[in-house]
């Protein structure tokens, strides 16, 4: 569960100058506190999209990057274009997007680089 002073003196220890991305798997980690000490040292909160994520994982941009993992076995065109979109309408300055690549369904490189294309 949620330990916002115990993120704060490990984020403290972090070296400057490095990316860093975390990403919580429990919902009390979920809130504005959070957000907050990670925006104070430009660390990116995960997005991670699966299965169970609905219509999409939320996105809170907490740093000057972003750190997706698409994690759903097949995403069609059509299901990736809202994907682009959202991506390019954060305040980011780049941004790191990882796909599922179980070896009995791996996502088709063709979708991948049109996901690319779409990107810009």
């Amino acid at each position: 569960k949620k330990d916002v002073d115990r993120l704060r003196d490990f984020l403290a220890l972090l070296p400057d100058r490095r990316p860093f991305a975390f990403e919580f798997r429990h919902e009390t980690w979920s809130d504005g506190e959070v957000h907050d000490a990670l925006r104070a040292r430009n660390c990116a909160l995960v997005c991670a999209d699966t299965e169970d994520s609905g219509d999409g994982a939320p996105i809170v941009p907490t740093a000057d990057w972003g750190y997706l993992r698409l994690r759903r076995c097949d995403y069609t065109d059509a299901e990736l274009a809202p994907w682009a979109d959202r991506i390019r309408s954060q305040p980011w300055e780049r941004a790191f997007v990882f796909f599922k690549h179980e070896d009995d369904r791996p996502l088709a490189w063709a979708t991948i680089r049109r996901f690319k294309d779409d990107l810009g």
